[in-house]
């Protein structure tokens, strides 16, 4: 599976991973999966990881969507990590659609930055 995560109910925290190619469709999956885990709060954080992805395929509309249908609440802190500026850039786009919905989304090209802005202590997972 291109996106697994981890629920850390202890830090409050859905930690995301993406691998390899990651389509549409499976990004809706992840996000599906996640809401119908009992572990699940819509007030955990989120860390998603980008940093292994070689192809995401993914389009500016389906972007939007995702940011407006968000499953978490509204001021929770997102973080996405993104290293290529290709990813990086998409990211930032997924960011200004959060933020139209009065969602908070973050974008950084280092975990340790992410981690930071989420209030996480160094290896926390």
């Amino acid at each position: 599976m291109p996106i697994s995560y981890l629920i850390d109910a202890e830090q409050a925290l859905v930690y995301s991973r993406a691998s390899g190619v990651v389509t549409e469709p499976e990004t809706s999956m992840h996000y599906e999966r996640i809401k119908l885990d009992p572990a699940f709060h819509p007030d955990y954080r989120q860390l998603c990881d980008l940093q292994e992805v070689s192809d995401l395929r993914t389009s500016r509309e389906f972007l939007r969507n995702l940011a407006m249908s968000s499953i978490f609440a509204r001021g929770t802190r997102r973080a996405i990590v993104a290293t290529t500026d290709h990813y990086y850039g998409l990211a930032r786009m997924m960011q200004t659609f959060s933020d139209l919905d009065g969602r908070e989304v973050g974008v950084f090209r280092t975990e340790k930055e992410a981690r930071e802005w989420l209030g996480l202590q160094e290896g926390e997972k």
